[in-house]
């Protein structure tokens, strides 16, 4: 059964800047409703480790954050006894404590054990440049390593600095799409403590939408950067089977690199309706749906459809797929030029024959020759007595010259 994880910040409470009084600095109770459930707590944590039935539960806060509170709040939830001295000495200990202190609490443990079991305490700095940036990153990073396979995150980040909800939306990215734990981030919770006098109560909201949207981002930008719409197909599963069974197709075929397949998916990519769509979804799809459409255009042949294809690769990266459609459309404008099935590989050898030998392709053969040397060569993992930029500039060269050739003018742009 998947272990269920809190990550939640903790804050300062309504007092921050009293020292002599510990119990000025005591949190105050709200009344929280999450979903149709109320809990009257004093930690939002408190009420949401309930609400979800946590299993373990990761806290971040600062040196001054409310640990004595956190920890007499805990004890009472789980039925341990309070150690007064101990209370006293965290309490003092955060209360005193500055942006210049050492991340240190005493007897971190017993905090840690009052919250449940392989809890844990994660203290950070105020965060109010670059290095101390830097170490926060890194603190909260550490979490992964006590993560289990399959483990479902909770995170609450109702308290503490506003600039680390930020810090660890783009940080559950890396957690989710990076670690090879499996982890799933199955909610993110606010508090709306500013309306607590309006409503009388503290409305607790789930903020997974912004994952939702983070997801169509790094969505979209794996098919913008490099042709890739698995991510964009997943999501649109339950939204709209057609048009991800497109995206999937097209993908597929890239992947493959079946020339004749991406031809097909050219088409059906143009057919995509939109209108459907979530708001979101629009946003992320059209422009790159669109600019794989309008690299490829029309065209009037499949030399020339190959060629757009090899550039096209190129633009995302894909060089050796480029230099293998790229050499395909030579043969298969030959093909077209001498009534030869482009599709039968007897007949393409002959158009090959024809390229190397017949004097009319001496231009195309010049570019064929070495462009088919480099494809083969990385093809069965060959020394290349080349640098990679000079490959990339090979390439490059070989598309301006075999554009020339292959399309037609009137297609040129």
């Amino acid at each position: 059964m998947a272990r269920k994880v809190l990550i939640s910040f903790l804050g300062t409470g309504g007092n921050p800047n009293s020292r002599l009084e510990i119990t000025s600095r005591e949190y105050k109770t709200a009344e929280y409703h999450i979903d149709d459930k109320t809990y009257t707590r004093s930690f939002v944590a408190d009420a949401l480790t309930d609400h979800y039935e946590i299993d373990t539960v990761f806290m971040i806060g600062t040196v001054k954050s409310m640990w004595e509170e956190l920890y007499r709040s805990f004890c009472a939830k789980h039925g341990m006894p309070v150690d007064e001295d101990y209370y006293l000495e965290l309490g003092e200990t955060s209360a005193w404590a500055s942006h210049e202190s050492t991340l240190y609490l005493p007897e971190i443990e017993k905090i840690e054990n009052a919250l449940g079991k392989d809890s844990r305490i994660i203290l950070i700095n105020y965060g109010i440049n670059e290095e101390e940036l830097n170490n926060n990153i890194a603190a909260i990073l550490s979490i992964e390593k006590d993560l289990k396979n399959g483990d479902e995150l909770y995170v609450d980040i109702t308290h503490s600095f506003r600039s680390l909800p930020l810090l660890i939306m783009n940080i559950l990215m890396y957690l989710q799409n990076v670690s090879k734990k499996n982890i799933t981030i199955k909610g993110i919770s606010y508090g709306m403590l500013d309306v607590n006098t309006e409503f009388g109560y503290v409305p607790v909201v789930d903020l997974k939408k912004v994952m939702e949207v983070n997801e169509w981002i790094s969505g979209a930008y794996s098919f913008s950067e490099f042709g890739n719409a698995y991510k964009i197909s997943k999501l649109l599963e339950t939204i709209d089977k057609d048009t991800a069974n497109r995206l999937n197709d097209f993908t597929n075929a890239k992947n493959i690199n079946n020339m004749a397949a991406l031809q097909k998916s050219a088409g059906q990519l143009s057919g995509i309706k939109l209108d459907n769509l979530s708001p979101i979804a629009k946003m992320t799809i059209s422009p790159v749906v669109k600019e794989f459409i309008q690299s490829i255009g029309s065209f009037s042949s499949t030399s020339e459809f190959q060629y757009k294809l090899a550039k096209w690769h190129r633009d995302k990266h894909n060089y050796y797929a480029a230099y293998l459609t790229l050499v395909e459309a030579i043969i298969t404008y030959v093909c077209e030029e001498c009534s030869l099935a482009e599709n039968d590989k007897d007949e393409r050898e002959n158009a090959k024959e024809r390229l190397l030998k017949n004097p009319d392709y001496k231009d195309l053969k010049k570019i064929y020759g070495p462009l088919n040397d480099v494809r083969r060569r990385l093809a069965h993992s060959l020394e290349i007595k080349d640098n990679n930029a000079n490959i990339k500039k090979r390439l490059n060269d070989a598309l301006i010259k075999v554009e020339d050739i292959i399309l037609p003018s009137k297609s040129k742009k």
